[in-house]
C-alpha cells in the first residue's frame, strides 16, 4: 500500500499507512525504519523538511541500517531548513548505527562536522573529519582529509613483471593464447583467455598473472582480478584504478585522469561492453548519442575500440561542458553525462540546494545518479593523484565552492553563496588538540 502512493507523490497518505503498518506487533524494526526513510525522502524531495526531518528522526531511532538512511535524510532536511544544530545530531547518530557502508560513513562524518562549524561546536570538527578520512577512496573522506590539509598516499607503482613471472605462466596455453590475443589488438579475447586462467591456476600464480595483465594493457582484467585477489593479498592500487595506455583519436582534449574516472565508472574498461540500454564501450554511449559525436567518415561500428570509444566519450563530455543546463560545472557535468541534460535542467529548477554544491549532489532524486556523480568525482581525484596532476576540483569542494570542468579558461571554481571556512576551522581545533 505504501509505495504506490510514494509513486503517487502523496507521501502525507503513505505516513498514515506506515503507521497503521508500525503499530502492527512484530514488524522488525528494519522494515518500519525502512518505510520511515522511504516516505522522509519523499518529503524532502517534496521541499517538505519539517516533515521530512520529522519522520526521517523517527525512523532512525532504530538499531538498524535502515534507521540510518532515515536519519540521513533528517540530517540533510535540517541542514537544509537552517537549523544546523539538529543536523549536527542526525548526522552524528548515523555514525553510531551498525553495518553501515564506508560511503555512508564517510559522509556522515563529513556532515557532521559542517553541521558543527556552523551549530558552534569547533571542537568537534577535526575528529569527525578524522572519522570520514578513514575511508579514502570514497568522496567524502576524500574531501575530509582535504579539509584537513592531507593528502593520501597510495602505493600507486605496478607491479613489475618480472623473468621469473614468465617462466610460471610461459607454460600454461592460456598464458600464451592471452599474449598473443593482445599483440594482434584482441583485446576483449585477451580478457576472457586471463580470466579463464585466473580461476584455475594456482593461487601462487595469480600475481603473475595480475602483472601480465599490466603488460599486455589490459585495464579491464586488471580490475577485474583486483576484485578477486585470493585471502592473505592485497591487490595493487595500480589494479584498482588501471590506466591503460590508451590515447583518443583526437589526441587528450580532456583531462586523461577524468575520462579514465567515467570509464572505470561505466565500463571497467570492458572494451565490449553492451549495457541493457545498448550503451556501448568503455565509456558506455548510446548509438543516438555516438551518432551525433562523429564526424562524416568515421563509423559507429568501431564504438568496442577503445581509442575511437574514448574520442567520442570526450566529445560528448565537452558538448554537456558547454551545455546550458551545466553551466560548465563539473558536479552537474557528471550528472548529465548519467542522467541527460535534460534531468540537470529539471533539476536546476525544482531542487532547493541553497547553491551549496554538496547539497545538490546529496538532493538529486535519483540513486543511481548521486551515486554515480560521488563515485566519478572520488575516482577522478584518485587518479589525478596516480598521474601526479593537482586536484582543483577537490579544493574547491571542500571549499564548499562549485568545481569547474578542468582545462575551461579562466577560475577553477565559482564561489557559492554558502562557501564556509571549515578548512580553516579544522585547521584551528586540529592544532588545539
Amino acid at each position: 500500500m505504501i509505495e504506490p502512493l510514494l509513486e503517487a507523490e502523496r507521501p502525507s497518505d503513505a505516513e498514515e499507512q506506515w503507521r497503521k503498518l508500525a503499530d502492527q506487533p512484530g514488524v522488525p524494526d528494519w522494515v518500519s525504519s525502512y518505510w520511515a526513510y522511504k516516505i522522509a525522502w519523499r518529503y524532502y524531495l517534496a521541499g517538505q523538511d519539517d516533515a521530512a526531518a520529522r519522520l526521517g528522526a523517527e525512523g532512525g531511532a532504530k538499531p538498524c541500517w535502515e534507521a540510518a538512511a532515515a536519519l540521513w535524510v533528517a540530517g540533510l532536511a535540517e541542514w537544509r531548513g537552517g537549523n544546523a544544530g539538529s543536523a549536527f545530531a542526525r548526522f552524528s547518530a548515523i555514525l553510531e548505527r551498525p553495518g553501515i557502508s564506508d560511503d555512508l560513513r564517510s559522509a556522515a562524518g563529513f556532515w557532521a562536522a559542517r553541521a558543527a562549524f556552523l551549530s558552534g561546536k569547533p571542537q568537534r570538527i577535526a575528529d569527525l573529519l578524522d572519522h570520514a578520512g578513514r575511508y579514502p577512496e570514497t568522496m567524502y573522506g576524500l574531501l575530509a582529509l582535504r579539509t584537513l590539509g592531507f593528502t593520501p598516499r597510495f602505493d600507486w607503482d605496478p607491479p613489475d613483471f618480472i623473468h621469473a613471472d614468465w617462466n610460471q605462466l610461459s607454460k600454461i596455453a592460456g598464458a600464451q593464447r592471452a599474449v598473443a590475443l593482445a599483440q594482434i589488438g584482441q583485446l576483449s579475447r585477451a580478457d576472457r583467455e586471463l580470466r579463464t586462467l585466473a580461476t584455475r591456476v594456482d593461487p601462487q600464480n595469480f600475481d603473475a598473472l595480475v602483472r601480465l595483465a599490466a603488460v599486455l594493457n589490459l585495464p579491464a582484467t586488471q580490475y577485474w582480478l583486483s576484485q578477486r585477489t585470493p585471502a592473505g593479498q592485497t591487490p595493487p592500487m595500480s589494479g584498482r584504478y588501471p590506466a591503460p595506455n590508451w590515447t583518443p583519436n583526437g589526441g587528450w582534449r580532456v583531462d586523461q585522469a577524468l575520462v579514465y574516472a567515467f570509464a572505470l565508472q561505466e565500463s571497467r574498461f570492458i572494451t565490449h561492453a553492451v549495457s541493457r540500454t545498448g550503451a556501448r564501450g568503455v565509456m558506455q554511449l548510446m548509438p543516438g548519442t555516438a551518432r551525433m559525436m562523429q564526424d562524416s567518415g568515421e563509423d559507429e561500428t568501431q564504438l568496442r575500440n577503445p581509442e575511437f570509444n574514448l574520442e567520442l566519450g570526450q566529445r560528448y563530455l565537452e558538448t554537456l561542458r558547454d551545455a546550458e543546463p551545466t553551466r560548465g560545472l563539473l558536479p552537474k557535468v557528471v550528472a548529465a553525462y548519467n542522467a541527460g541534460p535534460g534531468s540537470v535542467r529539471r533539476w536546476n529548477e525544482s531542487l532547493n540546494d541553497r547553491d551549496d554544491p554538496l547539497l545538490f549532489i546529496e538532493s538529486i532524486p535519483f540513486a543511481e545518479t548521486r551515486h554515480y556523480v560521488e563515485k566519478v568525482l572520488a575516482n577522478y581525484w584518485l587518479y589525478s593523484l596516480r598521474l601526479k596532476q593537482p586536484t582543483p576540483s577537490l579544493d574547491a569542494l571542500a571549499r564548499a565552492l562549485w568545481p569547474r570542468f578542468p582545462g575551461t579558461p579562466g577560475p577553477a571554481a565559482i564561489a557559492s553563496s554558502k562557501q564556509s571556512t571549515l578548512s580553516a576551522q579544522a585547521g584551528d581545533s586540529s592544532n588545539a588538540h
